[in-house]
């Protein structure tokens, strides 16, 4: 089984004692069906598991394509005074997109970051060279094929916010360029959704409907035990309220979470 050892900051491949690969690589990392990549620079190649090189340092080692906006930076965005947020976003995130209702930002990743997620429904992996695509096959083989007019590489590559660290291929029309209209009615939605929060300050609020639908059940259900215990009141969520998919393409629509506290008068 190959394994990576370093030298000098840089990295090769071994089998036992025996040297696969030089240690003149920047990165090396597994890919699917026991494949491994190696980068130098904008460049990278292919082995597979049994040493042979499906293919010389000479695939383009860049991805380009769209990230979703982290948590932090749009409640950076969201924090921004009404009368400067058009202005700000258009300096602080040029060339946003649109991915349905959410605000994305140009990104590019090298290929130890993108490649291991690229396989398709067949469990193959396609790479592309200048005029020739390496398709690395589940059973460890691979082909080499002529680059085709119009092939699937034109799809751009996209990060969502959840789950952190995954890619999804996706095709250009999926992203629209953000106008004022598209920016204004973003903010009016997390306007939204912070105001049906009510029990913490605007940024945990902020923070609480951007989480993920587990995070917010567990945090939900601590929330509730707390202060039940404590007599305080009771965040059990209005009847037929169900929490909503944790889809990231869906942001939600929140009602009242929490009862007000019973008057003491």
């Amino acid at each position: 089984m190959l394994a990576p050892f370093k030298v000098n900051q840089l990295f090769g491949l071994h089998k036992d004692d025996e040297t696969v690969l030089a240690p003149e690589y920047e990165a090396v990392w597994p890919l699917p069906n026991g494949f491994w990549g190696f980068r130098r620079g904008d460049l990278f190649g292919v082995l597979a598991a049994d040493g042979r090189e499906a293919s010389t340092c000479q695939l383009p080692a860049v991805y380009a394509g769209f990230a979703e906006l982290t948590v932090d930076e749009e409640l950076e965005a969201f924090l921004e005074p009404e009368a400067t947020f058009v202005p700000f976003m258009r300096q602080r995130f040029p060339a946003l997109q649109m991915h349905y209702d959410l605000l994305c930002q140009p990104a590019s990743w090298l290929a130890e970051a993108i490649t291991p997620h690229l396989t398709d429904e067949e469990g193959e992996v396609w790479l592309y060279a200048a005029d020739r695509i390496l398709v690395l096959k589940p059973a460890g083989s691979w082909e080499m094929m002529k680059r085709p007019p119009k092939a699937r590489e034109e799809n751009l590559y996209y990060a969502p916010q959840h789950p952190a660290g995954t890619f999804r291929q996706v095709v250009p029309a999926e992203f629209v360029a953000a106008d004022v209209e598209d920016l204004l009615r973003w903010r009016l939605r997390l306007t939204e959704l912070t105001e049906d929060s009510e029990k913490v300050d605007g940024a945990s609020a902020f923070t609480w409907t951007l989480a993920d639908g587990q995070a917010r059940t567990s945090h939900l259900n601590a929330l509730e035990e707390v202060l039940t215990s404590s007599g305080i009141r009771s965040l059990k969520p209005v009847e037929g309220w169900i929490f909503p998919s944790t889809n990231p393409s869906t942001l939600p629509s929140w009602p009242r979470l929490c009862a007000r506290p019973a008057s003491s008068n």
